[in-house]
């Protein structure tokens, strides 16, 4: 049985209360993993637009300051699912849930991103709050179906915003890139490809490598989002 398959089993056990620890183990592990691969992803979000800009003009330089900020809110939002994942890990486990986090802080951070409105932010408040009470409640295994049931709305609401970040966002980030490798070859190209064919060559080669990498990381991506939806499912 796959991955997928093993989330999904062990989601309907857990919401129609006939635990099966090992699947809850299981949709942990597999949905840290997923989240663990959002780090590199939003990070680049921010390093995507310092990219363009070495193919711009110096006048449409871009400061990248909402990237930067997108990047942050973007990690906060993968850790509070993060957080989710290891709540689980630690409740089947028959261990504590260890989770402190300022819920107040995180929302106005995550509101800066313009396509997380109210209900999103919300549903990250509430998954955020029920992971404390998890943890200062001293939740035990025999509690993790009430967990599941009470988190489950959010947790779906959270990772469907995620995936739609990753895969609007994030590809919005790189075709842009994308587009200002395409200005800056063609600038180049005019000037050097007749004049000095030798280096063009070789310029041309690790440019098209660079184009190569860019078109991996937006298929990349939406892999990616498929994954956290199906982590949720």
């Amino acid at each position: 049985m796959d991955h997928f398959r093993i989330v999904l089993l062990g989601t309907f056990m857990l919401l129609a209360g006939c635990v099966s620890i090992q699947a809850v183990k299981d949709y942990s592990s597999y949905s840290r993993s997923t989240i663990e691969s959002v780090h590199p992803v939003a990070k680049d979000f921010f390093s995507s637009c310092l990219r363009a800009n070495s193919y711009k003009p110096l006048a449409s330089y871009s400061t990248c300051v909402s990237e930067q900020e997108a990047s942050k809110a973007i990690l906060k939002v993968a850790g509070v699912l993060d957080a989710y994942g290891a709540a689980l890990g630690a409740l089947a486990s028959d261990e504590l849930v260890d989770y402190k986090s300022d819920i107040t802080a995180l929302t106005e951070e995550v509101k800066k991103l313009k396509t997380f409105d109210e209900k999103k932010v919300d549903a990250l408040g509430k998954l955020s709050n029920l992971i404390a009470t998890a943890a200062t409640s001293a939740y035990q295994q025999k509690e993790v179906v009430k967990f599941v049931q009470s988190s489950n709305e959010a947790v779906i609401t959270v990772s469907n915003a995620l995936a739609e970040l990753v895969d609007t966002n994030y590809s919005e980030a790189i075709t842009l890139e994308v587009s200002a490798w395409e200005d800056g070859y063609k600038r180049v190209e005019r000037v050097e490809r007749d004049s000095k064919p030798l280096e063009w060559e070789v310029y041309a080669k690790a440019q098209w490598q660079t184009r190569a990498e860019l078109e991996g990381k937006l298929s990349a991506a939406r892999n990616l989002a498929q994954s956290i939806r199906g982590a949720s499912t």
